[in-house]
């Protein structure tokens, strides 16, 4: 049996209105390579489950669902999902967003194999604020560099969307184990990349983040996410010697305005407002 060359980690909880959307942006990747499909289905309590088992005897032979009587939670649920996948690189799309380009796998597969010394790479996303009816924002920067480092995520770590990430399995086998009982563990896979290689940024656009009244920024509020980032990271801090004390001090104390302050605290900060703005009128349609 041949194995895949791509593991693509599904986790979804009561996503019944996006699921299909998801799965179909995957199965549409247009790949000279075999990939799977896994899905962490978290004992939704609507119908996400049913349609999660329907793409699996649909196709078989890609996509797989791992289910769980019970609620586990975002972190279990996703280690659940990595130790059922099988490929050499591993790439992560929740089930509310969906990729819209299909040669997203192909290109940063092709990407990785050409700089070996990249643990992952991202690219530019459009971010949806489906409950504003505002129309999609792009998701990073202008003028990123093709390479960024740890000073460029801790500045903004908000560019690295998840649904944008592919990695290597060697590079997600080198982070460290506490990383899997945080609310913000992908803020450590995004530091962490940067800390022992490189991370690489292409700068098309594939995929749409979702937001919505039942996501997981929303669901968890914006006091217990600025806490969760608080300590993903003061544990960075520690595991790193404080090789980067003076960039995480500086957001550790943003976070903690924003604990406060919600929004407001962007007013604190005139150029991260500024920052913001900009980014709230770069605009792009679906």
């Amino acid at each position: 049996m041949t194995l895949p060359l791509v593991s693509v980690k599904v986790a979804t909880y009561n996503h019944e209105p996006y699921l299909g959307q998801c799965l179909e942006g995957i199965l549409a990747q247009k790949t000279d390579f075999p990939f799977e499909v896994v899905v962490g289905e978290d004992c939704s309590t609507d119908g996400t489950r049913a349609i999660a088992e329907s793409y699996a005897r649909a196709h078989p032979d890609v996509v797989r669902v791992v289910a769980h009587d019970a609620n586990v939670g975002p972190a279990r649920n996703i280690a659940s999902i990595r130790a059922a996948c099988r490929g050499r690189y591993e790439a992560m799309c929740e089930g509310d967003d969906f990729w819209i380009h299909p040669l997203k796998l192909r290109r940063q597969v092709e990407f990785l194999e050409a700089h070996p010394d990249c643990g992952y790479c991202f690219h530019d996303v459009l971010q949806y604020q489906e409950d504003k009816g505002a129309r999609p924002r792009f998701y990073c920067p202008r003028g990123l560099p093709e390479f960024p480092g740890v000073a460029d995520v801790l500045r903004e770590p908000q560019f690295i969307a998840t649904c944008s990430v592919v990695a290597r399995r060697e590079f997600l086998e080198t982070l460290p184990a506490w990383r899997t009982g945080l609310l913000c563990g992908d803020l450590v896979v995004r530091l962490w990349g940067p800390h022992v290689g490189r991370i690489g940024y292409l700068p098309d656009v594939m995929a749409v983040q979702r937001n919505h009244a039942g996501g997981m920024n929303a669901s968890f509020g914006h006091r217990r996410m600025a806490e969760a980032a608080i300590q993903a990271y003061r544990l960075f801090d520690e595991a790193t010697g404080s090789r980067y004390a003076k960039e995480i001090r500086a957001r550790i104390r943003f976070e903690r305005q924003y604990l406060r302050l919600g929004p407001l605290a962007y007013l604190l900060h005139p150029s991260k407002a500024a920052a913001r703005v900009k980014r709230g009128l770069t605009g792009a349609g679906l």
